[in-house]
């Protein structure tokens, strides 16, 4: 079992990794209110990955990472 300190520092990068993706997710939405396909086709890119960011977070909150 990995120490409170060790999980705690993968949980921090986790959801750093995962609110730098869900940032993202701003770009597109203002891309299309302006019609800007290179801002939505660039958020787009930098979002990819949002769901395995979060599920990593949950699973080192649930304690099932390794």
């Amino acid at each position: 079992m990995k120490s409170i300190d060790t999980q705690i520092k993968e949980l921090r990068k986790a959801l750093g990794e995962a609110a730098i993706k869900a940032a993202s997710l701003n770009m597109i939405r203002a891309g299309i209110e302006a019609g800007d396909m290179p801002a939505i086709k660039t958020g787009w890119e930098l979002q990819e990955g949002l769901a395995e960011s979060l599920d990593r977070a949950l699973d080192i909150l649930n304690g099932d990472a390794e």
